[in-house]
């Protein structure tokens, strides 16, 4: 079976998961059609696996693209009428991360253009979407043979009639281990330090409030977003906190390396996601019509998440906080002991999602799609 993969545009990260996933599967012949900027992120991923394309020149693969069983878009934000004959051919699987955008808007929503602040982001909207008129030819992902999403919940929610939904299985766990007593609870905030998709604002204001039993260190895991953050947070490391509540934050771009170690180290992982965020004009809802990266941080690293009560992962060990008082009382009663507790009911669950499983229901839904 020949499986096309295609990245153009936010979802590279993701890559990497269906090479692991794939890369040892004998029947099965994949490769990955990308752009060049693409590539510069990919570097692991072996050069005979991907293949560079021009958009502006994707008319000359497309007869090669209509060639394979399967065409996977990982992901597809705009451009929807250079890929018309692809989707017409049949085969095609679209990973869906903005259904409010993909399936319900028509026009776009002028009142966020005044949430945004960046004058180089507005002018990028303005031309998506007078200039490629994305909101005119978007119809075309509706002739995909089938959807696929990130999180069980979104995909129950956007369940319609007719339409072959699926939980795409690329999240795999590859670490867990239950870390030694350090008498100090770790806590990762993962990725980019930014209100505009987490309530940092929350969390700065519970760190200054919180009278925790055990010590607790949170570590913002992720490049504040401008220079204005980083004074919050130095703001915040020099405040006086309770004895038992540490900071810890980078300023520059995390190295890998660097993230690896400190997710791997961590006890819990705080997942502050706003409800509401937006995309391109439209809004989206987090556990509704939108998936959270840091639903794959817990599963791949192993780890207990803390998150707000409208984000849910299944078969997965999470708490849930309803609001601030209640994310307080959490995070102020966190103890070693309750972390064993809640990695033993883990432990219960990791089976589910270990490399194996995910990469055999990765393989039947692929198998589905090719016999449709």
């Amino acid at each position: 079976m020949r499986l096309a993969i295609l990245e153009f545009e936010t979802h590279s990260h993701l890559l990497y998961l269906w090479e692991e996933l794939l890369k040892d599967v004998k029947e099965l012949d994949y490769k990955f059609f990308i752009t060049s900027a693409i590539a510069q992120h990919i570097s692991e991923i072996p050069l005979n696996k991907k293949q560079i394309i021009k958009i502006d020149n994707i008319s000359e693969n497309i007869h090669e693209l209509m060639s394979y069983d399967v065409v996977i878009f990982n992901t597809l934000h705009r451009n929807f009428d250079k890929f018309t004959s692809i989707f017409i051919h049949g085969n095609v699987l679209l990973l869906v991360h903005n259904s409010n955008f993909y399936f319900h808007s028509i026009a776009p929503q002028w009142k966020y253009l005044r949430k945004v602040k960046n004058i180089n982001l507005i002018y990028y909207y303005l031309k998506i979407i007078f200039r490629e008129k994305i909101y005119q030819t978007k119809d075309i992902i509706n002739k995909a043979w089938g959807y696929g999403y990130l999180n069980a919940n979104v995909a129950f929610n956007n369940k319609r009639e007719g339409i072959h939904n699926f939980v795409i299985p690329l999240h795999y766990n590859s670490f867990f281990s239950l870390l030694k007593n350090t008498y100090e609870i770790k806590i990762v905030i993962p990725g980019n330090v930014s209100c505009n998709r987490r309530n940092y604002s929350l969390i700065f204001d519970l760190i200054l409030k919180i009278r925790p039993q055990e010590k607790l260190r949170f570590i913002f895991l992720g490049k504040p977003e401008g220079h204005r953050m980083i004074q919050k947070l130095e703001k915040l490391k020099k405040s006086i906190l309770h004895p038992n509540v540490k900071i810890e934050y980078y300023t520059q771009r995390i190295p890998q390396d660097d993230f690896i170690k400190q997710m791997q180290q961590a006890h819990f992982v705080l997942c502050p996601i706003l409800k509401e965020t937006q995309f391109y004009l439209q809004p989206e809802i987090y556990g509704k019509t939108k998936a959270s990266g840091n639903e794959g941080d817990c599963i791949y690293y192993g780890k207990i998440g803390i998150f707000p009560d409208y984000y849910k992962i299944q078969n997965w060990t999470c708490l849930y906080y309803k609001n601030k008082n209640n994310l307080c009382t959490i995070l102020e009663n966190l103890t070693y002991e309750k972390y064993i507790y809640y990695h033993q009911e883990l432990s219960d669950k990791i089976e589910i999602f270990t490399k194996e499983n995910s990469k055999k229901k990765l393989l039947n839904l692929i198998k589905n799609v090719k016999t449709a």
